[in-house]
């Protein structure tokens, strides 16, 4: 009988119980209904709960829950990608500290010389309304790159047009709706030929993956932000350096998702019919 249990390990079992089924527990007696409102209480079940992780692969949005040691297969598609049409998810920060979230919706237009210029919209939770963002956005195509979320701002790989096969890290700053690019971390050697997907670690760090085509051996390297805020001083720590042959054929690189964890020294590489 749970009664017969210590309170401390009752507590302790009960801060491991998911708290959607606490729900249904809380009316069971008095003390457990004192207990899943203390402050203490909630925090250790948050802190006891599965993490759950937002998985960007094959240009579609899952979310799900992440173990290295077992199985999990309970991904579901959020959100279907059109392919005309980019999201991107942040907030803005006022002088009262508050936070203002927005979405960016961006999308490439052709004219009929060929001309490519890119149309942004901006949906403020606020105001409950669209607006358009002005500005040249032409020289930066972003349109096959899966982004991320970092800090409020939101990251991609992109492919700038002013430098032949060149990629950058482009950044959309929601509190001054402006973008801003800076360049991939790279070492002497290293050719514009590449390939790169962008990630988080500890939602506090950009992770970004490269893949050089003219390099040889081939490899696959990771690497780390150490400081991201300005891109004029931004600087990376190189985390992982990994024989790529055990893709196969390098188009498995275009679009990769992937997870870094630190602690384990583990990169997790997710993309069309490979995890790895």
């Amino acid at each position: 009988m749970i009664s017969d249990l210590p309170c401390e390990l009752e507590t302790e079992i009960l801060s491991r119980v998911p708290p959607k089924c606490l729900e249904k527990l809380q009316t069971s007696c008095k003390r457990w209904y004192v207990l899943f409102k203390d402050p203490k209480f909630v925090k250790k079940n948050s802190d006891n709960a599965a993490k759950e992780v937002i998985l960007h692969m094959d240009f579609r949005v899952h979310s799900m829950n992440f173990n290295l040691q077992g199985a999990h297969k309970g991904a579901y598609p959020l959100m279907k990608s059109t392919g005309k049409l980019r999201y991107g998810f942040g907030y803005g920060k006022s002088k009262s500290s508050s936070r203002s979230y927005k979405i960016l919706r961006s999308t490439r237009l052709k004219n009929d010389q060929g001309s490519i210029s890119v149309y942004c919209e901006m949906y403020e939770f606020s105001s409950d309304s669209w607006r358009v963002i002005l500005g040249d956005h032409t020289n930066i195509d972003w349109g096959r790159f899966p982004e991320v979320s970092l800090k409020g701002n939101t990251y991609w790989i992109a492919a700038d047009r002013k430098v032949l096969g060149g990629l950058c890290i482009l950044r959309f700053v929601f509190t001054t709706e402006r973008f801003v690019s800076f360049t991939l971390p790279r070492e002497s050697g290293d050719t514009q030929n590449s390939m790169a997907s962008v990630s988080l670690v500890r939602e506090e760090e950009l992770a970004v993956l490269l893949y050089d085509f003219d390099a040889f051996p081939r490899q696959m390297k990771v690497w780390l932000s150490n400081k991201i805020d300005d891109p004029k001083e931004v600087s990376w720590t190189k985390f992982l350096v990994e024989d790529c042959n055990i893709f196969g054929y390098p188009r498995y690189f275009e679009g990769m998702s992937f997870m870094v964890d630190e602690k384990n020294k583990v990169v997790v590489c997710c993309s069309r019919g490979i995890i790895a």
